[in-house]
């Protein structure tokens, strides 16, 4: 068995999806990706799906948190370079993947704004904002989560979100969007245990998260989708699902994440610009 550095991405439409580097031999675990656990059905509001409609089908490819009724972040690899024969959709109020529920919003996306300096490859600024051509229609089901303060730091315990593989190999994608509660690692911890992978090396403008011991990990699938941070009864978006290792849930391989207080600056920019 080989590990790979990949951006946790899903997505036939677009050309770059899932980088890999590196290869080394290592031997082989079984991973329950994001715990295994259901989440219950509205326990996300600010979760959306993000799907791409290529030659007539519409799937899921990353997730992503609601700012506000016009504006959705994700990751930039999932938008980075999407075909120009598709059509990029946020499906918000979503629990289930695969089925047309009474709960959901379907809005297309008019506008992708990608990091000016992402390289479109594994690293820094995996970042990008989405507007939409109609706004959102809040309820208990679709609402926006609060961002950090500029710059702030994160540490202890993270919930992640998304509807990534539950195999460790990246396939097996959910029907239930699915919940783990995490744990942030330092970055120096991050990066003596992903150099075994690669030359890639984590910033300051990322987060990392184990456990390193194996077991629980974004997959392919969970990429754009928001790690959270619970602060005084709610939650605030510190994290956009960026890249990590397959097989998921390796010992000793982080999940790695776009630190948001890092952007609040461009965020606000780019909203009020646009």
């Amino acid at each position: 068995m080989s590990l790979k550095l990949v951006t946790l991405c899903l997505s036939f439409a677009i050309v770059h999806g899932f980088p890999h580097l590196g290869s080394p031999s290592v031997g082989s675990t079984v991973a329950r990706i994001n715990g295994g656990e259901n989440a219950l059905p509205g326990e996300f509001p600010y979760q959306i799906s993000l799907q791409i409609n290529y030659v007539g089908h519409k799937s899921h490819s990353c997730g992503g948190s609601i700012l506000n009724e016009n504006w959705v972040l994700t990751a930039a690899h999932c938008v980075y370079q999407i075909s120009q024969y598709a059509k990029t959709y946020v499906l918000s109020g979503k629990h289930s993947i695969y089925r047309i529920e009474r709960t959901e919003q379907e809005n297309l996306v008019e506008k992708i704004v990608v990091h000016e300096n992402y390289s479109g490859k594994i690293g820094p600024n995996d970042i990008a904002l989405l507007k939409l051509r109609s706004p959102l229609i809040f309820n208990e089901h679709v609402k926006p989560i609060d961002l950090p303060s500029k710059n702030s730091e994160v540490e202890g315990e993270v919930i992640l979100s998304g509807w990534g593989a539950v195999h460790s190999h990246g396939r097996d994608t959910p029907d239930i969007l699915q919940k783990a509660t995490l744990t942030t690692i330092g970055l120096d911890v991050c990066n003596k245990a992903v150099e075994k992978y690669g030359d890639t090396k984590v910033v300051s403008s990322n987060i990392c998260t184990g456990p390193i011991t194996g077991g629980i990990s974004a997959c392919q699938g969970d990429s754009g989708g928001p790690l959270v941070k619970e602060k005084n009864g709610k939650a605030q978006l510190v994290g956009v699902v960026s890249w990590g290792v397959i097989p998921c849930g390796f010992v000793g391989a982080p999940s790695v994440y776009t630190k948001v207080s890092s952007y609040i600056d461009w965020i606000e920019n780019v909203m009020n610009e646009s």
